[in-house]
């Protein structure tokens, strides 16, 4: 994939537009979202292009102060890497298979898939969560979510495999240490995101010195939702230059408290007070796969190998025993019309 024509001509444009951005910040923010949408031909990369246009307009966006801090601080490769393993490989390129596949076969296909595991479990079943990686890149799958539950440092042969996936590994402050973030620097296709708690300002300190782009996750239940709904949240994050806030909800969490939150999370996000940008990791993931093809899709497998069904759901399907595609035929047929 890294020789399509598409992708290399969007690539040359891009970085010109970065190159304009970083003497002109403002007008260059908007001429690259011009050229973007020039450039675009997805559904969900134009309704994305043109929220961000009529986003833009404010004059006073802090998301003018964001996007200047990133592409100052961190290197055009890296951002480059991730931006378009993410905007052409999984939202342009791999969409187009999901639909394609979704139409002949009937069932859904995630844009994005979360897997739950430790390091220890990675090095032992190397080969089983490869194949899933292999199976989900034929379905249209670029883009994954690791949430470490330990030993972090051997999920980083994941990213290390598949350079034209991109991955946002999801640890703890004190899992972030420096052998980790040392290991983690050269993965341009690598998002690291570090938890908020104690710990996380020193980390992000670290992660910022070493140019790296990186984003904090932020686990919530009914507590966190007055602060997310107010901005104080938000607030709180905006010092440690992430630029993302993502909020993950527990699992404990009620239904119409993730509702609420995910409307909080677009709300503030709209209003661009904040230099860094809400994201909520269900809510605003499931909005992307319904604007890819449709029907809304959202894959956890847990640390077992067993995906997290729907509520309610009670067939065990666990992708160390099954194929990719037998289990998400199962879980997430097409309504019937």
């Amino acid at each position: 994939m890294e020789n399509n024509i598409p992708r290399i001509l969007i690539e040359i444009a891009a970085r010109g537009a970065i190159r304009e951005l970083k003497r002109t910040p403002r007008r260059g923010i908007r001429n690259m979202v011009d050229l973007a949408l020039n450039f675009c031909h997805g559904r969900f990369q134009r309704a994305f292009f043109e929220s961000a246009q009529r986003l833009l307009q404010n004059e006073q966006s802090a998301y003018y102060e964001l996007v200047y801090d990133l592409v100052n601080r961190i290197d055009t490769d890296r951002l480059m890497t991730f931006g378009m393993n993410v905007g052409y490989n999984s939202c342009t390129s791999g969409a187009k298979t999901i639909r394609r596949i979704e139409a002949s076969e009937g069932y859904n296909i995630p844009w994005l898939a979360t897997v739950i595991l430790s390091g220890d479990q990675c090095l032992e079943r190397e080969d089983a969560y490869c194949s899933l990686i292999d199976q989900g890149r034929k379905l249209g799958i670029f883009s994954w979510q690791l949430f470490s539950r330990g030993n972090a440092a051997e999920l980083l042969a994941l990213p290390r495999k598949y350079p034209d996936c991109a991955f946002a590994l999801f640890c703890t402050p004190e899992e972030w240490d420096d052998a980790l973030l040392e290991e983690a620097a050269p993965l341009y296709n690598l998002l690291p995101v570090v938890r908020y708690e104690d710990g996380a300002e020193e980390v992000c300190r670290r992660m910022r010195e070493r140019g790296l782009f990186y984003a904090v996750y932020v686990p919530y239940g009914p507590e966190e939702l007055a602060d997310i709904q107010n901005g104080e949240l938000f607030a709180c994050t905006e010092p440690l230059g992430a630029a993302f806030t993502m909020l993950m909800p527990r699992e404990d969490c009620p239904a119409e408290v993730r509702q609420q939150a995910y409307e909080s999370a677009v709300q503030v996000r709209q209003s661009q007070r904040y230099r860094t940008i809400p994201w909520d990791i269900l809510g605003d993931s499931c909005m992307v796969d319904s604007v890819i093809s449709e029907d809304e899709c959202f894959a956890v497998f847990a640390s077992s190998g067993d995906l997290i069904l729907p509520e309610g759901a009670e067939e065990q399907l666990n992708l160390l025993q099954m194929p990719l595609t037998d289990i998400l035929r199962a879980a997430y047929p097409k309504k019937k019309a």
